[in-house]
């Protein structure tokens, strides 16, 4: 099954708090991942996040998360191990081909994100890579 995800990028949003409400009213799963903050903005931000989208799935800190008790989590593949499964009731993982997808299904994946698949402002200079489209098909029929 195929979803529609909302990964973040405060900087492209002009009033980010509301978008991230608008989202969480419309059953739009959010993932908070803003790579240019320190751990302690991160976890400002997340914490703010949360009073508006109390699902909100935090991205790649997994200290923030446990602290303020997140228990759903996204990372790139190289941070996910055994103890991920363990602290995380939904673990989502960045992969970039079908081998990535079933070792993180192994792994303890809840759910992949297969991208950057169109021209995008947060990965700005990074070609987009629409063989992914064709590369999500051949994904395990755990990921359909």
């Amino acid at each position: 099954m195929f979803n529609i995800v909302c990964v973040t990028h405060r900087k492209l949003c002009e009033n980010f708090f509301k978008r991230v409400g608008e989202l969480y009213e419309n059953n739009v799963p959010v993932i908070l991942r803003e790579k240019d903050l320190s751990e302690s903005e991160y976890e400002e931000l997340a914490k703010k996040v949360i009073e508006i989208c109390p699902n909100v799935i935090l991205h790649s800190y997994i200290n923030v998360a446990k602290k303020i008790g997140v228990k759903r989590i996204h990372l790139p593949l190289r941070l996910v191990n055994e103890n991920v499964a363990k602290e995380f009731e939904t673990v989502g993982v960045s992969v970039h081909s079908a081998e990535e997808a079933v070792l993180a299904e192994k792994m303890c994946a809840t759910y992949v994100t297969a991208g950057h698949i169109f021209a995008t402002d947060c990965k700005k200079g990074l070609e987009p890579r629409p063989r992914m489209l064709k590369l999500i098909k051949t994904f395990p029929p755990f990921l359909k």
